[in-house]
């Protein structure tokens, strides 16, 4: 509790600290659109730029996207675009500059994203069409210029959008252009020569945008979204973005959209709908999309990306409801005689209603076929309403609800769909009883073998009190757990009299699994069942797994085997009622259904407390009764390697239920087996290093001395190469570094493949950190296996072992911030400090710090803090605040001493420095933050050294 306690803080101390240094743009812009907006009446990227065109389209993207047309003005946006027009046709970047197609097609893209129409589109074409540049057979982007792919696809979509393609001189020029990217294609991508000024993304972006409006052919579309897929970051922070190239080591906003939106395009020109999302990771783009600062562009580009993916639907909370005349609609179900209309509330991921969509629901049942419904924003109830009801009158079975809604973005079309399915049926009532030696069990209650049920089912519609009978059965059906029918019967209701229906039955056998028991009832006609209702109880009984044998091992042998093996184990499941016999489950429901198909039975191997593997068990039948099959293919894994338990567990179907674990049943004893004498068998394997390159050798290592090589580990009883499990990476190799005979330093090796991806070899690339110690060690391979290390021997029985010394000075660089409040409340200072060792630099310290303020009668001690570190750097840095009386002027010393050293008299470092209370020097970060920052170290720091206090005790 301490430590959940702990860690709770810590997250809301450290959130707090974050939401300070840096707001999440992807959503603040959004909410404050209408902060960009100038009194011109366009938007300009930042508060303190003039207003453009581009900025002004990008904010009316965001506007219609997200329904935020009521927090902008869109006359005053309008005008703005129009003072922009010049006499030629085209649209200039800002005032007084000449035409430019960029800024035309950003103009054409504004009016359409506030859906108001254009005006005099002859001009806008006559424009376009004067930028045709025949020699290089491409568009250009003024007047006289040379053509460009870029202009071009600009160009072409800005023809789409006034609806002029079809022009019999856009036509010849797309034609052209068409022929001139035939010319330009190598291996699935576009290579644009004379287009130097374009990264090799970008030129494709272009290429396959203007592409995408010419009827060009892609020949192979999977080879041609592979281009982008490959540049798709799939590691670390920036996971999600894209690379403009596979070299590049820095990704961005801008080309992730472009990436996207070219995936987009090609999936539109060859039909391909689920191409963006098959050649993108789109979860890893939502989340590097969230690390866009308060920027506009930054965030249109965003919106861009995600828009044009599945994640598309995720920027809208959508709910379907509907408003009922004269009857009842549930979540499954319609009452026969209801009336019902189609209604959905759409809202932006922030809240936000949006009335921008264009909505419909199709409602499809056999007695009418299908029948569309518009449906309408409704302004007071801010959502989207059918204007007439749908009446199930005299209609019985399935009815499909798919809600449509459309989003038009100047040419693109978005859209979003809600499947809805219901069964039009009778009102149920089931009164029932449930009865275990003279007790009473209500609904959900737990019963046992012998309890008896009683049940009385009623049917009505909205127009009839009562159903007594018609073309129809009322089934009753007693369904365990995993979905297998326990019993059975029906009630003809053709002709029926009674004015219920009534069901009797007695639990007698536990021969099925423990948990859920649901009495089932449903009215079925001819084309099935329309109404249900169901009334579960709990069945608390023991499970165990008895008559378990290992093939080829025999009774109380240990069961051992080696790599590339395979382990197969055998059990027969049942329940325990008395605690001393087994009743089976029997292989057959009452419904003749093969009841193995749906009992799901699972054996689980453990290394320690480390779930290794986990098997379901395939089902045969042995006297009538269930008997389960488990085979474990010993793999040539580390994690493979050594004793493993098993056990194993029932999976039950009912929603929500969690597994139940079954005993281990001594069938031979008739008794359960000890749990402190598990189920195990081990698998035996004699680990060597072989193929070693550039192995290391004895001598002298220094601090930063890196120690590189490669090798591989076999198994001499199997024969085999041993790697490591991608799905248990923590039973790996690891160099590890020991000094008094305990491990100083730990490495894992990095698991190298080959072409085709499968394991090749092991590389060690390690450096010694600044956390070794002086003096005599060695340098050792084990494997990882559990909470113990096995060491890895050579060829001729010896360990695999280098002898070193490790030494070097450690030298220190530092520079000193420090920072007074201006309410003269709190001061602060952060000292920043690297560390090298022969000119390399030294990362991953763990260090400690002492800060202590000098005076004539000496050093008094302040404080202890933790030094936080940057591993990717080696920038290291030690932050304290305090108040004026504590933190007041003079010399200060703060010394660092590693957490391996036990001399707490030999600081490794000491820093010096003269702190001036009441300075306004610059910090790295907000005075709040360090403030903040620094409770928060001090906070970790001495929670964790009280947790290990406490541990020890």
């Amino acid at each position: 509790m301490k430590l959940r306690a702990f860690i709770l803080v810590l997250g809301l101390l450290v959130g707090s600290a974050l939401a300070q240094s840096r707001q999440n743009g992807f959503q603040s812009v959004a909410a404050s659109i209408e902060d960009f907006q100038s009194k011109q009446g366009g938007f300009a990227y930042t508060k303190d730029a003039a207003p453009s065109i581009a900025a002004t389209s990008n904010a009316l993207f965001l506007s219609a996207l997200l329904g935020l047309k009521d927090k902008t003005d869109a006359d005053a946006a309008a005008r703005f675009v129009n003072s922009l027009k010049n006499s030629d046709g085209g649209f200039s970047a800002s005032s007084g500059q000449y035409s430019d197609v960029e800024s035309t097609r950003h103009a054409l893209l504004a009016f359409g994203h506030l859906g108001l129409p254009l005006g005099d589109k002859s001009s806008v074409e006559t424009f376009v069409k004067s930028l045709w540049d025949a020699e290089s057979r491409l568009f250009a982007n003024r007047k006289g210029e040379k053509g460009s792919i870029r202009a071009t696809a600009y160009a072409l979509q800005s023809l789409d959008i006034l609806g002029a393609s079809s022009r019999d001189w856009a036509v010849k020029a797309s034609d052209e252009v068409r022929k001139g990217l035939k010319d330009v294609v190598q291996d699935s991508a576009f290579v644009f020569p004379a287009e130097s000024d374009l990264d090799e993304l970008s030129a494709n972006y272009y290429g396959i945008m203007a592409a995408s409006f010419v009827n060009f052919k892609f020949d192979d579309a999977e080879a041609w979204a592979s281009f982008f897929s490959e540049r798709q970051v799939r590691e670390g922070r920036a996971a999600g973005g894209y690379l403009t190239s596979k070299s590049a080591r820095q990704v961005s906003i801008v080309a992730t959209a472009r990436a996207v939106s070219a995936l987009y395009y090609l999936s539109k020109a060859t039909q391909s709908p689920l191409l963006v999302d098959s050649h993108c990771d789109v979860r890893a783009l939502a989340r590097f999309v969230q690390l866009i600062p308060h920027d506009l562009q930054a965030a249109a580009y965003a919106f861009l990306a995600v828009s044009r993916t599945s994640l598309f639907e995720e920027l809208f909370q959508k709910q379907a409801t509907y408003e009922v005349l004269n009857g009842e609609v549930t979540e499954t179900a319609v009452i026969q005689g209801s009336q019902l209309k189609p209604i959905v509330a759409v809202r932006t991921f922030f809240g936000v209603p949006h009335a921008g969509f264009t909505v419909e629901a199709v409602l499809t049942h056999k007695s009418v076929g299908t029948k569309t419904y518009k449906l309408s924003w409704n302004q007071e109830a801010q959502q989207y309403q059918a204007s007439e009801f749908f009446d199930s009158a005299d209609k019985l079975g399935e009815l499909s609800i798919v809600y449509t809604g459309r989003l038009n973005l100047a040419g693109d079309s978005m859209t979003f769909t809600i499947k809805d399915n219901k069964k039009i049926g009778y009102y149920i009532k089931v009164k029932s009883t449930a009865n275990l030696a003279g007790k009473d069990i209500e609904a959900n209650g737990v019963i046992g073998v012998g309890t008896v049920f009683s049940h009385s089912v009623s049917l009505a519609t909205q127009s009839k009190a009562k159903v007594t009978s018609g073309e129809f059965d009322v089934v009753y059906s007693v369904v365990d757990s995993s979905g297998a029918v326990i019993h059975t019967e029906k009630k003809d209701g053709r002709g029926y009299k009674d004015s219920s229906f009534t069901f009797n039955f007695e639990l007698k056998s536990s021969d099925f699994p423990a948990g859920a028991v649901s009495h089932r009832f449903e009215v079925r006609n001819a084309d099935g069942a329309h109404t249900a209702h169901v009334v579960a109880y709990q069945l608390n009984l023991p499970m165990v797994a008895s008559h378990i044998t290992f093939k080829g091992v025999a009774a109380g042998a240990q069961p051992t085997f080696k790599i590339g093996e395979t382990v197969t184990v055998t059990m027969q499941p049942g329940s325990l009622p008395d605690l001393r016999t087994v009743v089976p489950y029997a292989a057959s429901d009452a419904a003749g259904a093969k009841a193995g198909e749906l009992r799901q039975f699972f054996m689980d191997t453990y290394s320690g407390e480390q779930l290794v593997r986990s098997i379901r068990g395939k089902a045969s039948e042995e006297s009538g009764n269930l008997v389960y099959t488990f085979e474990i293919p010993i793999s040539a894994t580390f994690d493979s390697i050594g004793k493993q338990r098993i056990s194993f567990r029932y999976q039950p179907r009912t929603a929500g239920a969690k597994p139940i674990s079954l005993a281990n049943f001594d069938s031979a004893a008739g008794e359960l087996l000890d749990e402190s004498s598990p189920l195990t068998f081990s698998v035996n394997a004699k680990l060597q290093v072989a193929d070693v390159k550039d192995a290391p050798a004895d001598g002298a290592l220094s601090y930063g001395d890196e120690v590189a090589f490669t090798f591989k580990v076999v198994d001499t009883l199997s024969g085999k190469n041993v790697w490591v499990n991608a799905e248990s990476p923590s039973n790996t190799v690891n160099l590890v570094l020991k000094a008094d005979g305990t491990v100083a330093d730990r490495h894992a090796a990095e698991q190298q493949v080959d072409e085709d991806g499968k394991p090749s070899s092991f590389a060690v690339n390690w450096a010694v950190s600044a956390n070794a110690k002086k003096g005599p060690a060695s340098l050792e391979l084990v494997v990882a296996s559990g909470e113990s290390d096995v060491a890895l021997q050579t060829k001729d029985g010896k360990a695999f072992k280098a002898s070193v010394t490790v030494g070097g000075d450690i030298e220190v660089s530092h520079k000193v911030h420090q920072v007074s409040s201006l309410e003269n409340f709190h001061n602060a200072f952060t000292v920043q400090f690297g560390l090298t060792c022969k000119g390399k630099t030294l990362a991953g310290a763990q260090l400690r710090s002492v800060v202590k303020v000098l005076g004539s009668a000496g050093a008094d001690e302040i404080v202890s803090l933790p030094v936080a570190s940057n591993a990717e750097n080696g920038v290291y840095e030690v932050s304290y605040v305090g108040v004026d009386e504590v933190a007041r002027a003079g010399k200060y010393q703060i010394e660092l001493f590693r957490e391996v050293d036990t001399d707490s008299s030999k600081p490794l470092f000491t820093v010096s420095f003269d702190f001036e209370a009441g300075s306004s020097e610059l910090l790295p970060v907000r005075t709040e933050t360090v403030v903040l920052l620094a409770v928060v170290g001090s906070f970790l720091f001495f929670s964790l050294k009280k947790l290990r206090l406490e541990r020890q005790k």
